[in-house]
């Protein structure tokens, strides 16, 4: 083959490749549509709608948000890995529906890395919380209880099972040796209300909203936040690592931007530099803090991929545990 004939040849063949054609075409030439899995209101539409005027900034493009709610979020998640993966249907997912649907419900025809992470948004920690009549002040004395076999087994709710805070009591079980029995309900307000009513022990809650006003007027009982290190809003609190029970008990309920993992890298490179711009903005850091979560820094694709990755990992590992079985 002489040179002319290979230049041809490898001509052809990168014009066949989907991210060459989709960067030559100048990706996004149409609407972007933000597909928040759960009805309006919530915080990922929040969160999608706080989004959208940098978003068309950057991208250059009308940027829209379609709530397709139903089936814990699978429904909107099965709607975009149905559809070409393009960078034209995104994702405004929590580890809910991305990570924890699949391992938990038979309506999930996909896996946690069916999807990529472009970035993530925002994240709320979550706080233990007790029963206030249930008369324990720690998280050391709540182990020891937890662990007394001559002590009735208390119980815990949950937003559901298969849900972050079914995972979350699952592995504090298997680190403390605690007996406990799982409630599950159909929201977190119902569970918080059943707390406070007494009816159950124990919950992991997002520390935000009025769950703060809660604690605060004594109501619900904090023993102790999900973190690295303490909340300024609750200082008295210890945090997790701070705790010789636990061991690497870091959970957030995060939000991110996610697409099917196929979408060509030059397109989520283009929506992660736009995202970046998101998350530089001030306007929507002030909306998503005034929200009660904390905004993201700026992230490259490289540690996008890794939180995610090792989220999945994480809950994987604490479903296999457990044998946890799609329902």
């Amino acid at each position: 083959m002489n040179a002319s004939k290979l230049r041809r040849a490898l001509l052809a063949a990168a014009l066949s490749l989907p991210g060459f054609c989709l960067a030559q075409a100048g990706y996004p030439d149409r609407v972007v549509s933000l597909v928040v899995p759960y009805p309006a209101g919530g915080p990922s539409d929040l969160s999608a709608r706080s989004a959208l005027p940098v978003l068309q900034r950057e991208l250059k493009q009308t940027v829209i948000v379609e709530n397709v709610g139903g089936a814990g979020g699978t429904i909107g998640v099965n709607k975009v890995l149905a559809a070409p993966a393009d960078g034209y249907l995104i994702i405004v997912g929590t580890p809910s529906e991305s990570v924890l649907a699949p391992l938990a419900l038979t309506a999930a025809r996909y896996k946690p890395d069916s999807l990529r992470m472009v970035a993530q948004l925002s994240y709320t920690r979550m706080v233990l919380v007790s029963r206030p009549s249930l008369g324990i002040k720690t998280f050391e004395s709540l182990v020891a209880e937890m662990r007394d076999p001559a002590k009735k087994e208390l119980s815990y709710g949950s937003f559901g099972i298969g849900s972050v805070a079914h995972f979350m009591f699952e592995d504090l079980k298997a680190q403390t040796g605690a007996r406990l029995t799982h409630i599950p309900y159909k929201g977190t307000g119902p569970m918080i209300q059943d707390l406070i009513g007494g009816q159950i022990d124990l919950g992991f809650v997002p520390l935000i909203g009025n769950v703060l006003d809660m604690i605060r007027s004594g109501r619900l009982s904090p023993l102790m936040v999900t973190d690295k290190t303490r909340s300024p809003k609750l200082p008295d609190v210890p945090a997790a690592s701070e705790l010789k029970d636990l061991k690497g008990f870091d959970y957030a309920i995060w939000g991110g931007l996610l697409v099917a993992k196929s979408t060509p890298e030059p397109v989520v490179a283009r929506l992660s530099a736009a995202v970046n711009a998101v998350l530089r903005d001030p306007e929507y850091r002030k909306i998503t803090e005034e929200s009660g979560a904390t905004p993201s820094p700026a992230q490259t694709l490289q540690e996008a991929t890794a939180l995610y990755r090792t989220e999945a990992e994480k809950y994987r590992r604490i479903a296999t545990t457990i044998k946890l079985e799609p329902q």
